[in-house]
C-alpha cells in the first residue's frame, strides 16, 4: 500500500510538467529534421514515421517532408512515410508547401506533392490551380489526372 502511495505522489507531482508541455520538444523536432536527410533509408524513414505520429506539431518539419517526396523506385519505403506524414499533419500546414513543390524544378518531388494532395481529398481543392499546371507535363499528367478526380470528388 505504501508502495501505491509513493507511485501516486510521483505521477501527481509529474502532472503538472506534462500538462505544460505544448507540442513537441524542438530538440526532437530538429533531430528527426535531420535524420530525413540520411542516406540510409531506414533512418529516414523511421524519422518520417515518427514525425507522422507527431500529426500538426510536426508543421516545422513539412519543407524536409516535401524534399523526401518522389514517384518511388529505391527510395519507395522514404516517399511513402514522408507522404503519409504529410498526410497526418494535415492540409491546413502542409498545402500551400506541397502546391508550391508542384511547380519547383524536381519533377520527382512534383509528383509526390500531387499524390499527397490525392491524400487530403476535397480538402485540396486550394491546390487545383498548381495541380492543372503540373497536367502541361507528360511525367506529370496521368497522377494529376487521378488527384484532380479525388479533390473534384469523382471515383
Amino acid at each position: 500500500m505504501r508502495r501505491f502511495g509513493l507511485l501516486l505522489a510521483c505521477l501527481l507531482l509529474a502532472l503538472p510538467g506534462c500538462l505544460r508541455r505544448t507540442g513537441p520538444d524542438p530538440v526532437e523536432m530538429a533531430h528527426l529534421i535531420r535524420e530525413l536527410d540520411s542516406p540510409d533509408w531506414r533512418v529516414s524513414t523511421r524519422a518520417a514515421e515518427r514525425l507522422m505520429l507527431m500529426g500538426p506539431a510536426a508543421e516545422p518539419a513539412v519543407p524536409a517532408l516535401i524534399r523526401q517526396l518522389g514517384p518511388g523506385g529505391p527510395r519507395q519505403m522514404q516517399n511513402l512515410a514522408a507522404a503519409n506524414a504529410l498526410a497526418r499533419i494535415g492540409p491546413r500546414a502542409a498545402l500551400p508547401a506541397l502546391a508550391e513543390a508542384i511547380g519547383g524544378k524536381d519533377p520527382d518531388i512534383a509528383y509526390g506533392a500531387i499524390w499527397t494532395l490525392g491524400m487530403y481529398g476535397r480538402a485540396a481543392r486550394a491546390a487545383r490551380p498548381a495541380i492543372l499546371t503540373a497536367l502541361e507535363d507528360p511525367r506529370l499528367q496521368s497522377v494529376a489526372d487521378r488527384v484532380l478526380r479525388v479533390i473534384d470528388g469523382e471515383k
